[in-house]
């Protein structure tokens, strides 16, 4: 029998599959998802490798070298999960190792290491020998010195130059000695037990007759007998003994150890999120029906539910959860950013109990690695996380869950950069499941999909018990300049909130860009702070008095002259998050002020202990990014403030419009979700913008189609499919080179008169260095053809190997930069 392997290894030089023979007695264990041990290379070096395919015969017309060990039994992935590699590698252009990452517990990753020892030979005759070699003459001081050594340790020591034969040389001579060594980076919880395994009325006997010469194996023999099995760490505080006094008694007999595999969970969730489960509205019911119909039939269907904000659509999920439940069918339920996980959690985990895992990018590797095995074992039916989650290994999933499915979070920008939406898809077609997405702003995409019967439409229209969405005002704040009026807020949002925190109410203030300033500038010159190695401007962040940049994280203090003058009028200018509360604590020195960006969730609970002590009232008011826009549920908040809503309009990207629609809309239905009356300002140079306005009045069907008229006559998505192809390396010339190189050769091989669609030219990228590459790119726009894929899959694969200049490839991407 022959595996087909794919190595461990991120390199591009060793993306495709290998062959190699099964050893007989291996055949069992080895299987599709197998992690197995392989000879690789002239030097056959040890490397670890994933099974993607078991057949009878090979291509490759030389002789194959042998499986030498089966890493672990578990089988990681399924043959359909293959597939689905493979469709990802065609879809997205990903290599086969990111795509099968996609899969496997995160981290989960076999080193491989020499480890070399000094034998005991003739000292004399060594130094004889190594008196000929000054590589070898290094290697053996080292030894001397430091003991036994790895060989990446010996590299750094030594230098590379000879290395790999001058070990080989001393080991033949009987010199050195070089072992193989195994790190695991993540790996199964172990728990050691003790049981009993005489019967308890011989054990009796023998307590009686060791108590006085023995009393320890005594007491450790009186434990088991109340337990017969007991964990060792407790057996050792019970019976006030040492491991030593246990290992006595295996040796006889009268005991053995016992290792158990646990995957105890670690998530804990806040109890307080917990509701009880509500008596369904009229049009609530109708959508359950309607998807429970879905399910009941065994027919793959996709459903988009257009619900308002606070029209019920969390109810809706665990209510469609629990019916999958009683169908004995596996669900995952995706949530937008790891924010929303601790109030999704606390409702599932009140609803299901510990009927669910938790999959997001928070948890530790070894928390992960826990989630992930209760999830494969069958433990668990339900599973909630953030994009990722959506490779949950289920063996038959019947119901996906796509919670705000217009987010761009949905799409990875990291390799593979898959769409989290379309995987759901596959899945689901593939296990003839259902599909369901939900937003209050649904992605054009989804909607045009809907429109178009390849979604069914569903929709809320209404809050739960009737309760009005938010009254929204706009504050010109051309007019509030007029007026003198230099503050960050406007005199209807200052009012506003004057009145909110006299009632003790609660405010979210939103603002799409972190820091204190946008950019610190010369104003004798005009010379703005840059960073040196990314084409962006540097924002101030005032919490640590440093200028940072947003791309790759280079710090430095705030310049009190100027670099290009020396002028010593250094400005702040443009506003964040940070200045945003600021300016709140000036005016409200009394009250408390949250601030939740990238800075304040850097931790692993920041998210949760930001929004913790805002639903206690800890606060009075939350300041926040993009991330406070969506699925929070707040009873107590009444006010939302925009205080730059034209920020996104004028981006480059043909999106602008529909994601300032989403996230003003989503924020201002964060208002009023409970008893209480909403209310929502947005602050705008741009009050008379289609957008804004349609935004402010919270209705998607208009601004959808006048967008929809838009996107058909320019032939944008969803009309055709948008292909970032990106070149980034140090040196310049040679990045553009390479970049003009794949351009003519798409070019020159695309037949123009069945191509439909455009490849526009070559050009510098909009932020044309980051972290010190520069970076050029084309982008092509045509609607989904296999065989046009093909065609620049075959041409890719020319380029791959150039180690200078780096290609990436991103369908669909999220931003154009």
């Amino acid at each position: 029998m022959i595996a087909r392997v794919i190595l461990n290894a991120n390199t591009l030089s060793t993306d495709r599959l290998y062959d190699y023979l099964i050893p007989i007695n291996f055949e069992p264990d080895v299987k599709v998802g197998t992690r197995v041990k392989v000879p690789f290379g002239k030097g056959n070096r040890t490397k670890e490798a994933y099974v993607l395919y078991v057949c009878d015969k090979t291509d490759y017309n030389c002789e194959l070298k042998m499986i030498s060990d089966v890493i672990s039994k578990i089988s990681y992935f399924t043959p359909v999960d293959v597939e689905l590699m493979e469709f990802m590698r065609h879809r997205y252009f990903c290599s086969y190792i990111s795509a099968v990452k996609c899969f496997v517990p995160a981290g989960l990753n076999m080193k491989f290491s020499n480890s070399i020892t000094l034998s005991n030979c003739d000292f004399a005759e060594l130094k004889k020998y190594t008196s000929k070699s000054k590589v070898a003459d290094k290697i053996v001081s080292c030894l001397l010195a430091y003991g036994t050594m790895s060989e990446e340790a010996l590299k750094l020591e030594v230098g590379k130059m000879n290395l790999a034969s001058a070990l080989k040389k001393l080991e033949s001579k009987g010199y050195i000695s070089i072992s193989l060594k195994e790190t695991e980076s993540v790996s199964d919880s172990k728990k050691i037990f003790v049981q009993l395994l005489a019967e308890r009325n011989d054990v009796y006997n023998i307590i009686d007759s060791i108590e006085n010469r023995a009393p320890a194996r005594a007491r450790v023999l009186e434990v088991l007998c109340d337990n017969y099995d007991i964990e060792l760490s407790e057996l050792l505080v019970y019976a006030e003994t040492s491991k030593a006094t246990v290992d006595a008694l295996v040796e006889k007999g009268l005991v053995s150890y016992k290792t158990v595999v646990c995957n105890d969970s670690y998530i804990s969730f806040d109890e307080s999120y917990i509701k009880p489960k509500p008596v369904l509205t009229f049009r609530q019911k109708e959508v359950l029906k309607t998807i429970s119909e879905g399910l009941d039939s065994g027919n793959k269907h996709s459903y988009l539910i257009h619900g308002v904000t606070g029209s019920g659509k969390t109810e809706i999920y665990l209510s469609l959860l629990e019916k999958a439940l009683s169908k004995n069918l596996d669900s995952i339920l995706l949530v937008p950013e790891i924010s929303l996980t601790p109030q999704m959690i606390g409702q599932i985990f009140g609803r299901f109990g510990d009927n669910v895992a938790v999959l997001h990018s928070k948890l530790t590797l070894k928390q992960r690695f826990v989630e992930w095995n209760k999830i494969k074992s069958g433990e668990v039916k339900i599973v909630v996380g953030a994009r990722s989650a959506v490779f949950a290994p289920f063996k038959k999933i019947g119901l996906i869950i796509i919670d705000e499915e217009h987010e761009s979070t949905y799409k990875s920008e990291m390799s593979p950069r898959y769409n989290a939406i379309e995987i759901a898809r596959f899945i689901t077609s593939r296990e003839n499941g259902c599909l369901v997405l939900a937003s209050a702003t649904p992605s054009v995409d989804s909607y045009y999909k809907a429109k178009t019967n390849s979604f069914k439409l569903l929709e809320l229209p209404e809050r739960v018990n009737k309760a009005p969405l938010p009254s929204v005002e706009i504050a010109d704040m051309r007019n509030e300049l007029a007026d003198g009026n230099l503050s960050i807020f406007s005199s209807k949002l200052k009012n506003a909130m004057d009145v909110a925190l006299s009632k003790k109410e609660q405010i979210i203030l939103f603002l799409n860009r972190r820091g204190f300033s946008g950019f610190v500038s010369c104003r004798d010159c005009g010379f703005a702070m840059k960073c040196p190695t990314c084409s962006v401007s540097l924002t101030y962040h005032k919490s640590i008095n440093k200028m940072v940049c947003h791309y790759c994280d280079y710090k430095t203090s705030v310049k009190k002259t100027c670099p290009e003058c020396n002028g010593k009028h250094i400005r702040f200018f443009g506003i964040g998050t940070e200045k945003v509360v600021d300016e709140l604590s000036k005016i409200y020195p009394q009250k408390k002020i949250l601030r939740m960006d990238a800075d304040t969730t850097s931790g692993r609970f920041g998210h949760e202990n930001i929004l913790t002590h805002f639903k206690n009232g800890d606060a009075d008011i939350l300041v926040g990014t993009q991330m406070i826009t969506k699925g929070l549920d707040f009873d107590n908040v009444t006010l939302v403030g925009i205080i730059a809503a034209d920020m996104s309009l004028n981006l480059d990207d043909y999106r602008a419009q529909e994601r300032t629609f989403d996230l003003i809309t989503q924020v201002i239905g964060r208002a009023g979700r409970a008893k209480k009356q909403g209310k929502a300002i947005i602050q705008t140079y741009n009050p008379e913008d289609d957008t804004i306005v349609l935004s402010g009045n919270q209705d998607y069907k208009s601004f959808y189609e006048e967008e929809i008229i838009v996107r058909r006559l320019l032939m944008y998505p969803p009309f055709t499919e948008f292909i970032k192809i990106q070149f980034s390396g140090n040196n310049k010339s040679e990045c553009k080179t390479i970049c003009d190189k794949f351009y003519k050769d798409l070019n020159s091989v695309v037949d123009k008169n069945t191509f439909v669609g455009e490849i526009f030219n070559v050009s510098e990228s909009p932020l044309f260095r980051i972290n010190g590459k520069y970076r050029y790119r084309f982008i092509i726009k045509t609607p989904y053809k296999k065989e046009f894929y093909n065609t620049l899959h075959s041409i890719y694969q020319k380029y791959l190997h150039n180690n200078n200049v780096s290609i990436m490839i991103d369908v669909n991407p999220v931003n154009s930069y």
